[in-house]
């Protein structure tokens, strides 16, 4: 869980403030209940997640749905391939307050196998029916290749080498977050033959061949097969018209970029076009939005999806699109540095309490506004309050009220004799 902490990583930690935001949860929640089945209000509502990660996002996503009045009827699996990582979850108690409702469940999944899945005891989990499944920030550390398009319909791969002959044995890659990211490492490209792939390139090897079809020789590709592999095995598991939703980096393609390292991890950017090409083979719907800060991808298990959910995707993504309000905001409250602008910053503050009045950075810029205004017992208060959920130290906490103590308790002078 280091891996998401601001502090335990000098900088190198995942970027993952916006992806695990609170207005972000809440567009997921409301497209869920667009496209839930009125008639049938008593069922429950299956939610996976897949990599559960520091379990930020499923705290907000429960605390969306209890908003939302959807909370009691929730099955919310958070999943990851580490039990380590879900015991981290526990013992830093990031869903507590939910811990006594039943709504949840820690269980290990190794993707694609949906067949395999285990909660922490060891007992084995059905994941069927699900109305939902969440691929956050997850699709970019799945195995991908990239391609570049040769005559006759060949195909040259990247391949990384290190350069040099470093010392990286015995590495502890727990404790040295930024191990990878120092590596000198080079870049070539060789011959694809698909022959020597692995059976899952080869059985979707057409979808890239289609998708590349109109896209001229010497184009870099990314075949992200592994993505399509899950689709492939969430068909079954999906209810009909359930959703898979993915949000992730967007593509970039006029960039040559291929990859990024974050922390010990490699983030790889997706094809968003060939997952378009495979959803249209597959009779599914997908809706579709691509920014500079995100992509988002809703995958419905439906030919035609219901009209309240595309309105809901519209609304969300692309009318009023919170998630880039969230970032920006973030991004302006942390230049703002002087006194005199007290007024813009409680703007701010006020905009941010509008989409997000629960997740520990809000509630830390509303206490930067009483510290500004010089309240600061107020703003202590507010902090005392961000400690309980600052999970993962995003906001620097004790520092704040430290410093806000020493601020509020009285002096008492001593003339030495």
């Amino acid at each position: 869980m280091d891996a998401f902490d601001s502090q335990a990583t000098n900088s190198n930690s995942i970027p993952n403030t916006v992806s695990n935001s609170y207005p972000h949860a809440l567009s997921i929640v409301r497209m869920l209940k667009a496209n839930l089945d009125e008639l049938d209000s008593s069922s429950k509502i299956r939610v996976l997640e897949c990599g559960a990660g520091a379990g930020l996002f499923a705290r907000h996503f429960l605390l969306a749905a209890q908003e939302e009045g959807i909370l009691q009827r929730l099955e919310y699996f958070l999943s990851d391939i580490a039990a380590h990582s879900l015991r981290q979850i526990q013992e830093k108690g990031i869903l507590e307050e939910f811990q006594h409702l039943g709504v949840f469940r820690l269980v290990t999944l190794f993707l694609p196998n949906f067949d395999s899945v285990f909660d922490l005891e060891g007992n084995q989990i059905e994941l069927d029916s699900l109305d939902l499944v969440i691929a956050n920030y997850v699709v970019d550390s799945l195995p991908m290749i990239p391609l570049k398009k040769k005559e006759g319909g060949c195909f040259d791969k990247l391949q990384l080498k290190i350069s040099q002959n470093q010392f990286i044995q015995n590495q502890n890659l727990i404790s040295d977050l930024g191990f990878l990211s120092r590596l000198n490492i080079t870049e070539r490209w060789v011959n694809y033959d698909l022959a020597q792939a692995s059976e899952m390139e080869k059985k979707y090897f057409h979808i890239l061949e289609s998708s590349a079809s109109h896209h001229p020789v010497g184009e870099e590709l990314r075949f992200n097969y592994f993505i399509l592999d899950l689709m492939d095995s969430l068909k079954e598991k999906l209810k009909p018209k359930g959703l898979f939703y993915i949000y992730d980096i967007p593509s970039k393609q006029e960039s040559k970029k291929h990859y990024y390292f974050f922390a010990n991890s490699v983030a790889n950017l997706l094809n968003e076009e060939l997952i378009v090409e495979f959803v249209r083979s597959s009779n599914l719907t997908i809706l579709a939005r691509q920014d500079s800060y995100q992509s988002n991808l809703l995958i419905i298990n439906a030919e035609q999806p219901k009209h309240d959910l595309v309105e809901a995707f519209k609304s969300e993504f692309e009318k009023t699109c919170n998630i880039n309000v969230f970032n920006e905001i973030i991004k302006m409250l942390n230049v703002i540095k002087s006194p005199q602008s007290v007024e813009l910053l409680k703007f701010l503050v006020d905009k941010f309490q509008e989409i997000d009045g629960k997740s520990a950075l809000s509630l830390t810029a509303k206490g930067l506004y009483y510290e500004a205004i010089k309240d600061y017992d107020t703003a202590l208060d507010i902090y005392l309050a961000v400690r309980k959920i600052d999970f993962l130290n995003e906001c620097l906490i004790e520092a704040k009220i430290n410093k806000l103590r020493s601020l509020t308790t009285p002096k008492t002078s001593f003339q030495i004799l």
